[in-house]
């Protein structure tokens, strides 16, 4: 049993935990904003022609980068639009965050053992991905309806439904529209990218911890580590984002709102939508914020089109 000096020792971390993680979803919440209306294709910003590779390439269009995106929300609507949706983004963070925390120390707690990769059996290893599945399957289910409450307020800047211009009328338009699971639209690509994500991971740092160990030189191992977490961590994030992007066109898709408008059909089904992304060579689309190729136009021997 847990001294209570323990206890006490635990708590001011987590509270720490839990604020750092809030404080940073509402700094970076405007990337959030500009990110969703980029994914369901609203530009209002024309794009501009100029060329591929720095200036020596193939001429083509460019829409705007990030920041001129974000100006132009804040001249056009004002410095509080890049700020839509911050209170169900700050509330299913702050769910999310407790969900994680409550499972990991009273449900499914760590084992003692080495937590390196190189101690575990393959027995052992399966039970810790399964584990940090488990964890993740349940934080993201109990997070989701603020997500969709979330992207649904952030793409009212498209059309300008009134219903959605507030977090309680927001909750209203779904409740009554499409009811209970109307809050869990787009769940299913959200959830299969989180859970390929963290197996994914776990693999290959043990396969990337065990390459490290059979080297040698325990002096740069941690230094080693530290790096290849980043880039695994970096590479596979690059790889689950058309899930991603697939849960958000879902739950665009299924308000009936103007942004779904430019929004591929999905039909109610995620494969559908993932397959007709990749299709149209849209499985991408948001993922950068800088060099934005315009796909709808094109240049041939110096003729825009």
């Amino acid at each position: 049993m847990a001294s209570p000096g323990a206890k006490e020792s635990r708590t001011p971390r987590f509270v720490m935990d839990i604020g750092n993680q809030l404080g940073t979803s509402a700094i970076l919440h405007p990337t959030l904003v500009i990110r969703t209306l980029m994914q369901v294709g609203h530009e209002p910003v024309p794009s501009v022609a100029g060329r591929s590779w720095f200036g020596f390439g193939s001429r083509c269009y460019y829409l705007p980068n990030a920041y001129s995106y974000a100006k132009h929300l804040r001249r056009t609507e004002g410095i509080t639009s890049l700020y839509s949706g911050l209170v169900p983004h700050l509330m299913g963070a702050l769910v999310q965050g407790v969900t994680a925390t409550y499972l990991c120390d009273k449900v499914l707690p760590v084992s003692k053992k080495d937590a390196r990769a190189t101690s575990q059996s393959l027995e052992q290893l399966g039970k810790e991905i399964g584990r940090k599945a488990a964890i993740k399957v349940a934080t993201v289910v109990v997070s989701h309806p603020f997500r969709v409450v979330c992207i649904r307020m952030v793409v009212y800047h498209v059309g300008k439904e009134a219903a959605y211009s507030t977090m309680r009328g927001t909750i209203s338009a779904i409740y009554e529209n499409e009811g209970f699971g109307g809050f869990f639209s787009g769940l299913m690509p959200r959830l299969v990218g989180e859970v390929v994500a963290v197996v994914a991971f776990d693999l290959l740092m043990s396969l990337v911890i065990k390459a490290v160990d059979s080297t040698g030189g325990a002096d740069d191992q941690d230094e080693m580590e530290v790096y290849a977490r980043s880039l695994v961590n970096f590479v596979l994030q690059i790889a689950v984002y058309p899930f991603h992007l697939a849960s958000t066109l879902m739950i665009v898709d299924s308000s009936g709102m103007a942004a779904s408008a430019a929004v591929p059909r999905c039909d109610g089904s995620w494969w559908t939508c993932l397959r007709s992304l990749y299709s149209s060579g849209d499985h991408m689309r948001g993922n950068s914020f800088y060099g934005r190729v315009d796909s709808r136009k094109k240049y041939f021997y110096g003729t825009p089109v």
